[in-house]
């Protein structure tokens, strides 16, 4: 768990970069938070990164924010 001031600025982080790559034409879903809207499974496994990016329905990157915390 992170403390609520950085939590915030995490997610604050994750909605600005998301609206950066919206610009370059690729759709991209977010996990913000405890939010599990958009996983990605990689064999056996399910991943919640905080963004997910698609061109189409090819998967073009994923980000994973990190904190000082």
């Amino acid at each position: 768990m992170r403390p609520v001031r950085e939590q915030l600025e995490h997610d604050r982080l994750i909605r600005f970069l998301q609206a950066k790559y919206k610009k370059k034409q690729v759709e991209v879903a977010v996990n913000v938070g405890d939010e599990r809207l958009n996983p990605v499974k990689i064999g056996p496994g399910t991943f919640f990164p905080d963004l997910v990016m698609t061109t189409g329905k090819k998967l073009s990157g994923l980000v994973e924010v990190e904190t000082g915390e």
